[in-house]
């Protein structure tokens, strides 16, 4: 549908479209705009341009939308003069125009033009009441190459208030940031998109490294946080998904034992899901909300919570590791014990040695001198 809308109007409908999730909600075309927010992700204001001029509250202007919101749906108001009820239907409408991009430009290619952005003003105090700090910031941008900040305190708090064996959430439900300094309580609610609950099952290991090697696998990278485990995702030298084996184990270092039974905690859009479910058996799921259990444990911390991140969840390449055991447990160990080839006093020279321990390493029985036993448990140590 078509409508004539003030500039003003049109700044209220992008407000309202962020503030309802606090997340980017729709896509624009001829309007580029950027929503400034506080430390806190909360909305302070907009700015709006069309052709590189920024909108006039005063002036008037042709929207085309979708009939859905047009009309009030999902709680949308384009306050404004509709001009078409009907202008056809959306699909008719791309089919049109990727055919004339086909005709004029050969291709239909579309790169990030930055029509759209979120910008955090350094000024903007965070909402809320002050319930800890962090000195170094908490974050997620590298949830999906290793465990980032923000998904080890989300999993660290409902681990703890849970008294869980460990932790896990997706992926989807980690997301933004909290600068250094306070943290408050509406940063919390403000970075929860989908106000999910917690809940507490009892599963087995076998089902928790299905679920991790599965959804890793689907996505094609880290897709899982987590807290009282530590993941290793063998990636795949061959074949079309990336990773082929996955290795857990729990904060002691203890492997994850497939029959053995362990309280796991998760949220309950996971719980929902066939992909996700770790089990049927909830133990309770009356813990309450995600972000207000993030609030309890940081109010009982009396330490800045900051985290290294990297130290729970992480890549390994099977060709590298190879090559990583062979240089490290092998070649550099056998030259210490002969540092130069024609001094050798243990009866074997390099070539020998080198072939002994590379047996070793692929599974042979090989009775190894006790000079290499330093290698032997560096190859063990790597496996």
């Amino acid at each position: 549908m078509e409508m004539t809308m003030t500039g003003e109007a049109i700044k209220d409908v992008i407000e309202y479209s962020y503030t309802r999730r606090d997340n980017i909600d729709l896509q624009t075309s001829g309007l580029e705009y950027t929503i400034l927010t506080n430390s806190s992700g909360s909305y302070t204001d907009a700015k709006l341009t069309v052709d590189g001029e920024p909108l006039d509250p005063e002036a008037t202007y042709s929207v085309a939308v979708p009939d859905y919101i047009g009309t009030g749906g999902s709680g949308y108001e384009f306050a404004g003069t509709v001009e078409q009820e009907g202008a056809g239907y959306m699909t008719n409408a791309m089919l049109m125009y990727a055919n004339t991009l086909m005709n004029t430009e050969g291709a239909i290619d579309y790169e990030s033009e930055g029509r759209i952005s979120i910008d955090i003003e350094a000024e903007a105090e965070p909402g809320g009441e002050e319930i800890g700090n962090t000195a170094n910031g908490l974050y997620s941008e590298n949830k999906t190459e290793m465990d980032a900040g923000l998904g080890n305190l989300y999993t660290d708090a409902l681990r703890s208030e849970a008294e869980a064996d460990f932790a896990i959430l997706n992926n989807s439900s980690v997301t933004g940031e909290i600068p250094p300094e306070v943290i408050t309580d509406e940063q919390l609610e403000g970075l929860d998109q989908f106000e999910n609950t917690v809940v507490v099952v009892e599963t087995t290991g076998e089902q928790v490294k299905e679920v991790i090697l599965e959804q890793s696998n689907y996505h094609g990278s880290v897709d899982l946080q987590v807290s009282g485990l530590h993941v290793q995702l063998i990636e795949a030298e061959s074949g079309e998904e990336r990773f082929s084996d996955v290795i857990v184990t729990l904060e002691d270092g203890t492997e994850l034992q497939n029959n053995e039974s362990y309280l796991a905690a998760y949220n309950d859009y996971m719980h929902g899901t066939s992909f996700y479910s770790l089990s049927e058996h909830i133990v309770t799921d009356e813990i309450g909300l995600v972000w207000e259990t993030v609030v309890t444990f940081i109010e009982a911390q009396e330490e800045p919570i900051d985290y290294e991140e990297g130290l729970r969840i992480a890549l390994n390449d099977e060709a590298e590791e190879e090559e990583k055991v062979m240089q490290t447990c092998i070649i550099n160990k056998v030259h210490e014990l002969i540092p130069s080839p024609p001094n050798n006093e243990i009866g074997y020279n390099r070539g020998q040695l080198t072939s002994m321990l590379v047996h070793y390493k692929n599974g042979k029985n090989v009775d190894l001198p006790e000079e290499l036993s330093p290698a032997k448990e560096c190859i063990d140590t790597a496996k």
